[in-house]
């Protein structure tokens, strides 16, 4: 039996919390796959649109209008958005529109993303009420491109050593590493309730993931049920893997002056401190000799065209003896 909600109508089991901002191109698809979910229980779509102005706004309300007993909105002003390092984040986005879930589950997906099994959240709930130790669940989804044509069947399990059915936090630091595509997970409401301050200071996939396992574990679902688009326009992967490295390598210097996360996972997070700046020194090093490299190509270049110039001022000269000599014989 289904509980009731304020104003009557049944009380949703799962909410999908669709953020969005500046997906004029993808948000259509992103809605139409959570109305597509079928489930013998009420679902809501909540979307988060954080005031873009290509259009997507646009759209969201077309569709909220369309059908207004299963989309709601939540509108944001640019004015609120949260800033990192200068740069703006969603966070602000993501933490209201599940605030404003009402469903026993969440499932996430950004608007540039889809759903492409309309029971990937009938399977997600079935998932997580027979597992009561997890405190969320994802799945494999494919890898699509901005016309949304598969360029990789499989998106996590190629990114793993090997697949683990269930993740605990200490797995989530030293091999999940949030690898999965962010429109494949689904927890418990209740797992994500006041967030971390460590969260709200830097938020991302990752944390998201240590918030939630401090409620239990992640399990895995090897069934492909969704797509994750890779675009130019992609907050994460537009930008350079130098500067990848640098955010990562962030992350883990923030959780090491945190008690939550201090001694007890000091030891994991000290070892992914100092792959990841292996990493980041092996980038650099790479970028130098790239460098040296495009600089010894240019003094050939340049090179070449001095011995060019050369040879044609020997041409002129021999042209011009040859005259000479030419003359003289008559």
């Amino acid at each position: 039996m289904n509980e009731e909600s304020k104003d009557g109508s049944a009380r949703p089991v799962v909410s999908v919390v669709i953020i969005t901002y500046r997906h004029a191109r993808y948000i259509r698809r992103c809605i139409e796959g959570a109305l597509d979910q079928r489930a013998r229980f009420p679902i809501e779509i909540v979307i988060g649109e954080d005031e873009s102005d290509d259009g997507t706004r646009e759209i969201c309300q077309e569709m909220a209008a369309a059908h207004p007993d299963r989309i709601r909105l939540v509108l944001n002003r640019r004015t609120d958005v949260v800033h990192v390092d200068g740069r703006p984040r969603g966070t602000n986005n993501l933490v209201k529109a599940i605030a404003a879930a009402r469903g026993e589950f969440v499932a996430l997906c950004e608007g540039d993303d889809f759903f492409t099994d309309p029971q990937k959240v009938a399977k997600q709930v079935a998932y997580l009420r027979a597992n009561p130790d997890c405190a969320g669940c994802f799945h494999e989804a494919a890898l699509v491109d901005e016309r949304g044509v598969v360029t990789q069947a499989e998106f996590f399990k190629p990114q793993v050593a090997a697949v683990k059915e269930k993740y605990d936090r200490r797995d989530c630091i030293t091999e999940l590493l949030s690898k999965y595509a962010t429109c494949s997970l689904m927890f418990r409401r209740a797992a994500f309730g006041e967030p971390p301050g460590w969260y709200m200071r830097r938020s991302c996939d990752f944390f998201l993931d240590l918030a939630i396992t401090a409620h239990g574990k992640l399990g895995f679902i090897d069934e492909n049920m969704a797509a994750y688009r890779r675009h130019g326009g992609g907050v994460w992967s537009s930008q350079p893997r130098a500067m990848q490295y640098l955010e990562v390598i962030t992350r883990f210097r923030m959780l090491l002056v945190e008690p939550e996360f201090y001694p007890q996972y000091r030891e994991e997070l000290m070892a992914q401190l100092k792959s990841f700046e292996n990493c980041l020194a092996l980038n650099d090093e790479v970028g130098e000799a790239h460098q040296r490299l495009a600089a010894e190509e240019q003094k050939v270049r340049q090179l070449i065209v001095e011995r060019d110039r050369m040879m044609q001022m020997l041409k002129k000269q021999h042209a011009i003896i040859e005259s000479f000599n030419k003359s003289r014989s008559r």
